[in-house]
């Protein structure tokens, strides 16, 4: 699959429409619900963060104990139906793994200041994107529509949990006055 046809499937995912301007889903603002689920995940993470920043590691440690299961086990036995690579799975399937274990250490240990491991926990959410990002461009010709589709939602859903987590972080530095720091 060539690099032209590869940006393609991935607008043609985002915005809703396929090859020929028809739309893959019944209903044509598909762009715009995507953008405000994510937003109201965003906004999710961070209220429930706010109140929660230790229970935010269990939220996650639970987000990334699925994603593990579903590259690590499921995905791999349905490699003819999602096209995605199994050490492509294994890798990917790597980095929940040990983000359950980052976020059971640190529902264990209570940290005195959460938001610094959130912090941690956060930027290594995103770095999971990017390097997800990269091996699909990697492995583009095998990777079918539906692995596509699990694919870029699950790199939107973990980018959404990850600035979330980076928000509250700063909150929690930043204080309810904006520039005060907690003792």
């Amino acid at each position: 699959m060539s690099g032209t046809i590869f940006w393609h499937e991935i607008l043609a995912l985002l915005s809703g429409i396929n090859r020929d301007g028809f739309p893959l889903y019944p209903n044509n603002s598909s762009l715009m619900k995507l953008f405000q689920s994510l937003t109201h995940l965003l906004n999710s993470v961070i209220r429930f963060g706010c109140r929660h920043p230790r229970q935010l590691f269990l939220v996650d440690g639970a987000g990334a104990f699925l994603s593990a299961l579903m590259l690590g086990v499921v995905l791999i036995r349905l490699e003819s139906y999602f096209g995605i690579p199994p050490r492509m799975l294994l890798i990917l399937a790597a980095f929940p793994v040990l983000f359950v274990v980052y976020d059971l250490c640190c529902v264990m240990f209570h940290p005195r200041s959460p938001g610094l491991f959130l912090r941690i926990i956060g930027f290594a959410n995103l770095c999971y994107v990017f390097i997800c990002f990269f091996l699909i461009i990697d492995h583009s010709g095998s990777i079918l529509r539906p692995g596509w589709i699990y694919l870029v939602s699950e790199m939107l859903i973990v980018a959404a949990i990850g600035f979330g987590e980076l928000c509250v972080s700063w909150q929690l530095a930043t204080g309810p006055r904006g520039g005060e720091r907690h003792p």
